[in-house]
């Protein structure tokens, strides 16, 4: 089947699409369930006793951290003779492998997991939060489909059931590999014999970060619930007469891609379906939803046949759609794309990621 059971980062899941075109079909088009806008009916919070979690790029992260993991053994292996619980112990010198390990996100935990069990290693994994988030439905947090908690986890919870492992909360500052050290912000260093970086991505913005005060990106839940607030007031200034009424009813994503199309989708349904009877001034139903493409296609690392039903879906919800049309200006008034100006009180980046910062470490 194309979903699978995402059990790797220790999240049931529950499985209604049985294909990938029953997937498309309930509006999961998009990496690991993201919808392309009929996902906030697909996956409602109260539909579920448990967080729904389509678990194909789960599965992907998952299958890099177990990548990983084989290098680690492999490595290890060298200096550290392994062994499996309920084995014969193998020596103090077994009890001294140290593996440090800088992200808590799918490869992260993937690569813990993997490790549950294995005699003579010791973890330290180290994050800049406590919380590990489900990617795939931060979207749904950012639209107020669903709350915060439902997308987030603390991390201790997750690898409690591991005695080998220790969580730290803080920011790594830098890496001495000479003398196989992290150094971290508040000063401490840890020791490593073996290190894996697995911070992920950041937000790109092609060499305007000015832009990011006015356009955020999607990948914290700091993110998310500025997003957040960011929509709901919109309304509510619209609707007590605060501002340009059609600007503050404009809602701009920037970038088609799997999270740009989801995030459209989703205030596309928000405003047409959930918001009208809420409010006395204004018709949420008004509201004009933008999604910006500077490529040829929305979605374009998915099939094209898939774009072109994403396209449709994303149509019937009242979204416009406008490809080639590259950003090259960005405030608080709205964008300027190759096309021209839009005036929008809220803008959401989803054009691009880069690497973490890691490599400067």
């Amino acid at each position: 089947t194309f979903l699978k059971s995402a059990l790797v980062a220790g999240f049931p899941a529950i499985i209604r699409a049985q294909s990938v075109t029953n997937a498309i079909k309930v509006g999961l088009v998009g990496c690991g369930g993201r919808g392309t806008g009929a996902a906030s009916q697909a996956l409602r919070a109260d539909d579920y006793t448990e967080l729904t979690a389509v678990a194909d790029i789960a599965q992907e992260q998952a299958d890099h951290g177990l990548e990983t993991l084989r290098k680690i053994q492999k490595i290890a292996g060298r200096r550290v003779r392994f062994e499996a619980p309920g084995s014969a112990a193998a020596g103090d010198e077994m009890s001294n492998h140290r593996l440090v390990v800088v992200g808590a996100g799918f490869a992260g935990l993937a690569l813990i997991k993997g490790l549950k069990g294995v005699r003579g290693l010791r973890i330290d994994l180290v994050d800049q939060r406590n919380h590990h988030i489900f990617q795939p439905l931060l979207y749904q947090a950012a639209t107020s489909i669903l709350p915060p908690s439902q997308v987030a986890w603390p991390i201790r919870l997750l690898v409690r059931d591991l005695p080998a492992v220790t969580t730290l909360l803080g920011e790594v500052t830098g890496i001495d590999t000479a003398d196989r050290q992290v150094g971290l912000a508040n000063g401490a260093k840890l020791s490593y014999d073996t290190l894996v970086l697995a911070t992920g991505a950041r937000h790109a913005y092609f060499g305007h970060d000015d832009w990011a005060p006015v356009a955020p990106g999607l990948k914290t839940l700091e993110d998310a619930t500025q997003i957040r607030r960011r929509i709901l007031l919109a309304f509510e200034r619209a609707e007590a007469g605060d501002g340009d009424a059609a600007a503050l009813m404009t809602f701009v994503s920037v970038g088609a891609g799997a999270t740009g199309v989801e995030l459209a989708g989703t205030i596309a349904e928000l405003a047409r379906t959930h918001l009208p009877v809420e409010y006395r001034n204004i018709d949420t139903r008004r509201a004009k939803v933008l999604l910006l493409e500077a490529g040829e296609r929305i979605l374009p690392a998915f099939d094209a046949g898939l774009s072109d039903y994403a396209l449709g879906a994303l149509a019937e919800l009242g979204v416009e759609v406008r490809t080639g049309a590259a950003v090259i200006a960005c405030d608080e008034t709205g964008v300027t794309t190759t096309a021209g100006p839009v005036a929008a009180a809220t803008i959401i980046w989803a054009a691009g990621v880069e690497a973490s910062g890691a490599a400067r470490w």
